[in-house]
């Protein structure tokens, strides 16, 4: 659907249509979808690891309890402010909560001698 719009402004036409979505923005949107559920998997770990419930963090971060647990389940995007609230009140660093410890290493790769 395209409409036409006259901006009396500058006395032309605007043509204007929605953004068509494509696989690529689809794709990009479902890894963001994964990240924002392992983010909030990784923040509900370190708040069960340090004996908080939804309802102690909340008070403590200033945050909402429902709020907390929509970031937990990966419901909300939330910003990074939001996030640095949260670690400050779990007195983890910001950085510690992007980091994965659950991933093992990668093998190395095999070089030509070891492999005849």
């Amino acid at each position: 659907m395209v409409f036409v719009r006259l901006d009396p402004l500058c006395a032309c036409f605007w043509v204007l249509r929605p953004p068509l979505p494509n696989q690529f923005s689809l794709m990009i949107m479902s890894e963001v979808h994964h990240l924002i559920s392992r983010l909030g998997g990784r923040l509900k770990a370190v708040r069960e690891e340090k004996g908080y419930s939804q309802e102690g963090l909340a008070v403590v971060s200033g945050l909402h309890r429902n709020y907390i647990g929509m970031v937990e389940r990966g419901e909300r995007n939330i910003t990074l402010k939001n996030y640095a609230r949260l670690c400050e009140a779990l007195g983890l660093a910001l950085s510690d909560l992007f980091t994965d410890e659950d991933v093992p290493p990668q093998p190395e790769a095999l070089t030509d001698e070891q492999v005849s």
